[in-house]
Formats: C-alpha cells, structure tokens, sequence
C-alpha cells in the first residue's frame, strides 16, 4: 500500500502499456478510451479492496507449491550428486580394471610368443635332425642297391 497518487501513477501506466482496462471489456484507454481516468482509478481501488483476501490466499498457496518443488529439487540435486559421485568411483574403478587386465593380457601374450619362439626353435631342430637321419638313410639305402647290384651282376 501506497498513496493515492502512487496507485494512480502504476494504474495509468498499466492501463496505457496493457491496452486495456478492467471496468470494460471493450475498453482501451490507450486508445482514446471515453470513460475518464478516475472511473478507472476507483474501479481498481474496488478491485483491489474485494478480491485482495482470495489473491492472497492463491499466491500464498501458489508460494507453497514452488517451495515444494525447490525442495523436491534440492533433493534430487542431492541424489543426482551422490549418483555422480558413485559413478566416478565406478569409473575409477573400471579404469583400473581394465588396466590391470590390460597388463595382464600384454604379459600373458608375451609368455606366449616366447613359448612359441622356444617351440619353433626346438621344431627346426627337430627337423633339422632328422632331415640329417633321413639322408644318412637315404645314402645307407643308395650303398645297399649299389652292393645288389654288383651282387647280381656278377651272378649273371
């Protein structure tokens, strides 16, 4: 609550920046309204005076449900924190799993590529040996026909 004047100054500028005014529909004082400015004036004052109580009640009501929502928002800002939270340790912790199963992986490959290099090593041995059997044979076997064949030659 203000003055007189004070109303007077806030309902003119209303009425000339909404375009209308509240004591009839078809009426735009911004437009060269007919019905003076204090018809206006004490129509707003009624205004006011009758339906203050029922405002009040519905901004105060109005002013409950956006302080339930703050709550019900700082609440699930709280909750969406500590998810945040546990996902960063979840994060963390997978990193270094997947880390240590990395080098788990890296070092089990390596024991294998040396195995395999051990095994091929021991493989070209392996052969070379008995290609070395297989030739001593062969030229065991090249003397055998040799003496046949003086064998038979000299039969005939």
């Amino acid at each position: 609550g203000g003055s007189f004047r004070d109303m007077a100054w806030w309902w003119s500028r209303w009425v000339v920046e909404a375009g209308w005014c509240r004591s009839e529909p078809r009426c735009r004082p911004s437009l060269a309204c007919r019905i003076p400015l204090s018809r206006h004036l004490l129509r707003y004052g009624q205004l006011v005076a009758d339906d203050l109580e029922p405002r009040v009640a519905a901004l105060e009501e109005r002013l409950a449900a956006l302080d339930e929502r703050v709550r019900a928002s700082e609440h699930d800002a709280a909750a969406a924190r500590v998810l945040a939270g546990g996902a960063d340790r979840d994060v963390a912790e997978i990193r270094d799993e997947i880390r240590d199963f990395r080098q788990a992986t890296v070092g089990t490959l390596n024991a294998m590529r040396e195995d395999l290099h051990d095994l091929r090593t021991q493989f070209n041995d392996g052969m070379a040996a008995l290609r070395g059997k297989v030739d001593g044979m062969t030229a065991g076997q090249e003397h055998v026909v040799t003496l046949l064949t003086t064998l038979i030659e000299r039969d005939d």
